[in-house]
């Protein structure tokens, strides 16, 4: 009885022990499902988050570089200024028109005008027609600027002076060309009673190896007051060899 006592009290003891590592075993499986679950369902939940954050992201940057190209841009491959519709070039403010390289009512060929211009390749300042060159005002002269009213040949002129390739300033009268003061060129009757070569003067002034009126008459040399010297610079209102 004794031994059926103990071999009894053993197997229930060990039945005991069995039931209740089993009951633990199960929970610990159990929780363990229960946190792997879980943990799978996080780590979805997580990365599904993460995509549709890197999906919203994508879609607002597409959408933000779409959007960003819209604004201030209505010419093809081009930014302009103002309502412009000039062909590849800028231009500055109502300008509406399709010719190549204009500026505005111009006729010149592949240049830009400022006003109402026709020359030919320059630009020019008022109502100028002289061939590739600026002028000033009103001048006509080949391939030379101009001050005022001058049409000497290829020089500028500083005052009163009319010798050939020299600078003359004022109503003076160049080489084959004409003038804006009413002075002629070589061998031309000039308005201010200057003579040239072998001519008639207004104011008593000899040309060439001439009487003058003043008593100067020298060959070659400045002079200075109404003289005729030969191919240089002089004072005032006189007549060269070659010159006004």
């Amino acid at each position: 009885c004794i031994i059926a006592f103990f071999k009894r009290s053993t197997v229930c003891q060990s039945g005991f022990l069995q039931a209740g590592y089993s009951d633990k075993f199960s929970d610990d499986e159990s929780s363990l499902k229960h946190k792997f679950s879980v943990g799978f369902k996080s780590h979805d939940r997580k990365q599904a988050q993460s995509l549709e954050s890197h999906d919203r992201k994508q879609a607002q940057s597409l959408e933000s570089h779409d959007r960003k190209q819209a604004q201030s841009l209505g010419s093809q491959d081009r930014k302009q200024v103002q309502g412009l519709g000039s062909h590849d070039r800028k231009q500055a403010q109502d300008l509406g028109i399709r010719s190549h390289d204009r500026n505005q009512g111009l006729g010149s060929h592949d240049r830009k005008q400022a006003q109402g211009l026709g020359s030919h390749d320059r630009k020019q300042a008022q109502g100028l027609g002289s061939h590739d060159r600026k002028q000033a005002q009103g001048l006509g002269s080949h391939d030379r600027k101009q001050a005022q009213g001058l049409g000497s040949h290829d020089r500028k002129q500083a005052q009163g002076l009319g010798s050939h390739d020299r600078k003359q300033a004022q109503g003076l009268g160049s080489h084959d060309r004409k003038q804006a003061q009413g002075l002629g060129s070589h061998d031309r009757k000039q308005a201010q009673g200057l003579g040239s070569h072998d001519r008639k003067q207004a104011q008593g002034l000899g040309s060439h190896d001439r009487k003058q009126a003043q008593g100067l008459g020298s060959h070659d040399r400045k002079q200075a007051q109404g003289l005729g010297s030969h191919d240089r610079k002089q004072a005032q209102g006189l007549g060269s060899h070659d010159t006004n």
